[in-house]
């Protein structure tokens, strides 16, 4: 008797617990940091005080960055996969744009450890890109045709997903 199913992709399995774990403890930080807000500020306008919270307070911004891939972790069809993977190349887009601000304030006898993490973690996110593109993945579980035009298309849409949200980040002003 078999206990363990033989077609489970673990990687993704992880990934995506990764990422619905995230969300969930992000939201619920975000719940706490904005009841924190209104104990101390207090709740004088009802629903209008608590709406100008959630727009002027950056409480829920993790949560909303990690909305679009946790969609992606329940829908097993193509949008579920580009959203998925959008948020690799967030991730990538925001390392990549945090290099200048690094290079900025690098200390050059001891900081080589930033430059190690820097490059250790582009290339995890560039492993997970690898394998989410691989063709065990992306046919079997999302139901994408094996046709690597399309590929190169929805790989361009995560993209641009990926780029929006990293762009959006970081228009918002700083409290």
């Amino acid at each position: 008797m078999k206990i363990i199913a033989k077609h489970i992709n673990y990687f993704l399995l992880v990934t995506k617990l990764l990422i619905f774990t995230l969300f969930v403890y992000n939201l619920i930080a975000a719940i706490i940091e904005t009841q924190k807000y209104i104990y101390v500020f207090g709740n004088n306008n009802g629903i209008t005080s608590l709406f100008d919270i959630l727009i002027n307070k950056p409480y829920f911004q993790p949560a909303v960055f990690l909305l679009i891939p946790t969609i992606g972790v329940f829908l097993k069809n193509k949008v579920g996969w580009i959203f998925f993977i959008s948020y690799f190349y967030f991730l990538l887009n925001v390392i990549v744009s945090s290099i200048p601000y690094f290079y900025k304030y690098l200390d050059y006898r001891n900081d080589y450890q930033v430059i190690l993490t820097l490059i250790i973690a582009t290339g995890l996110i560039l492993i997970a890109l690898i394998k989410m593109n691989k063709k065990n993945i992306y046919l079997t579980k999302y139901n994408i045709q094996q046709n690597q035009d399309l590929l190169v298309v929805y790989n361009t849409i995560a993209y641009m997903i990926g780029a929006f949200m990293t762009s959006f980040l970081a228009s918002i002003p700083r409290v």
